[in-house]
């Protein structure tokens, strides 16, 4: 596919001065054959005889990128060192894995993507078969997504730790982009992100075909939805402030406890949604009609640009809040586990300023 344009949004905190998206533009999107390719589902390194191929974003930015490698190689000043364990060998396939894959949303938006691509391939690939984390197999809404894009293709599940050697395999250019984590003392910043916006509406298009075949019956439901967390990480003042919102119209949900079709259908009718920053982010996607979204990052992540560009692109507002960490952040690991607070005061204001209220 041509290059397109990336629309990069930064987070535009409640109270602060809003920042314009950024504008660039992302590469074509191309199909490499790589020949005794080896793989982990887990990374988006690709091992090939002595040379390690990588994407753009993870090269030139190994200094600060913490990439996941699935101990498949590490990086060493100037070059790479490839650890060796045993491989299934496979004849061809096409790779659909990468940094992140065992996250919903890393695997919706970032890896999933090159499931449409292969469907554009030529007919004599047509046999190959995709190869996938194993998520997709032990986890039924990515089973469910794999299954809109998987095209009849037979399915090779690849768990964490667990190689591929394959004779031909097929890669994609990367299409979203973003960290998955960065190193001790750096934190997310705007050049990290990229996305190619052409593609991803089709394939945004895609997902709410399959899942919605009359989408604009559920946007007129018009719901308010607090997107609540099941408390495994990153645990806040979840009930206070569900409180808080129920007096502006807002109802919890828990979209991990939903079928794929379910999330898309609450999603579909929201046109209002609040809540913390996590995967169910994902389901802003499902949203046809332009919505509102309020969620909160540590100060840290300013430049986190994943959930505000996503929205930016598919016509919706995000706004976000300040929390505050229980303990000091050391690197983004950190802000991936740990717990925080977020001030009552200023999330009804801005529930306020959200609803109309004020």
């Amino acid at each position: 596919m041509p290059p397109s344009d990336a629309t990069i949004a930064q987070p535009n905190f409640a109270g602060a001065v809003a920042v314009a998206p950024l504008l660039h533009t992302h590469p074509k999107l191309q199909a490499h054959v790589l020949r005794g390719a080896i793989v982990s589902a887990y990374t988006s390194g690709i091992v090939c005889d002595d040379r390690l191929a990588l994407p753009d974003d993870v090269r030139e930015g190994q200094h600060r990128v913490l990439t996941d490698n699935d101990n498949l190689f590490h990086f060493e000043p100037g070059h790479s060192v490839r650890y060796k364990y045993p491989c299934t060998k496979l004849k061809n396939a096409i790779f659909i894995g990468g940094s992140g894959a065992y996250n919903w949303y890393h695997f919706v938006i970032e890896i999933l993507p090159k499931a449409l691509l292969a469907q554009m391939l030529p007919a004599a690939y047509a046999d190959y078969p995709l190869v996938v984390p194993e998520e997709c197999r032990s986890i039924p809404s990515f089973a469910e997504v794999l299954a809109i894009f998987a095209g009849g293709r037979e399915i090779t599940y690849l768990p964490k730790g667990k190689y591929l050697q394959v004779e031909e395999l097929i890669a994609f250019d990367e299409i979203s982009t973003g960290p998955d984590n960065v190193k001790v003392g750096f934190w997310p910043e705007v050049g990290d992100y990229s996305q190619h916006d052409d593609f991803m509406r089709t394939y945004v298009d895609a997902l709410r075909a399959a899942l919605l075949p009359d989408q604009h019956a559920q946007a007129n439901n018009a719901k308010r939805i607090f997107l609540i967390r099941p408390g495994v990480r990153r645990n806040y003042n979840q009930d206070a402030l569900v409180e808080i919102a129920a007096k502006y119209g807002f109802a919890p949900h828990d979209p991990s406890g939903l079928s794929l079709a379910a999330q898309a259908r609450l999603f579909a009718s929201a046109e209002m949604i609040i809540g913390p920053s996590g995967a169910a982010w994902v389901g802003m996607a499902f949203r046809q009609d332009p919505a509102q979204f309020l969620s909160w990052l540590p100060a840290e992540y300013r430049q986190f640009c994943s959930y505000a560009s996503l929205a930016a692109i598919l016509g919706h507002e995000m706004r976000f809040l300040e929390t505050t960490p229980d303990r000091p952040l050391k690197w983004s690991g950190d802000a991936y586990t740990g717990g925080y607070q977020l001030a009552p005061e200023p999330f009804e204001r801005a529930l306020q300023h959200m609803t109309g209220a004020a």
